[in-house]
């Protein structure tokens, strides 16, 4: 999980552990990204990003990771209202695979359960 601002990793992340998932977050992008290169196997991986982010943005980030391996799964998570634009702004990326903020808990871990099991 990769989000700027430290109070959402927190609640984000204690969502998602309380339905017993393993959970890395980071407020720093490149940090991430450094942690994202040296993972041995992307099985059952999930990026949660953030989009508007200091020195290295969601997109980036996106584009970074995608170019490392295609089959990772990447949820974006903005307060930005661009889920209409989003489609034109990421070609062949689903709303399944974008939520605004504040995020529903109950929502929130159920999109995440479905991503994983595609």
């Amino acid at each position: 999980m990769v989000d700027d601002e430290e109070d959402v990793l927190f609640t984000y992340k204690t969502f998602l552990e309380d339905h017993n998932y393993d959970v890395t977050a980071f407020s720093d992008p490149s940090l991430a990204m450094n942690y994202i290169r040296n993972i041995p196997n992307f099985k059952d991986l999930l990026i949660i990003l953030d989009i508007r982010m200091k020195n290295l943005n969601g997109f980036q980030l996106h584009q970074q990771t995608k170019s490392i391996d295609p089959t990772i799964k990447i949820l974006f998570i903005t307060a930005l209202d661009i889920l209409d634009e989003f489609s034109t702004i990421i070609p062949g990326i689903s709303k399944e695979y974008i939520m605004k903020k504040p995020v529903d808990r109950k929502i929130f871990t159920n999109s995440i359960q479905k991503i994983l099991k595609k």
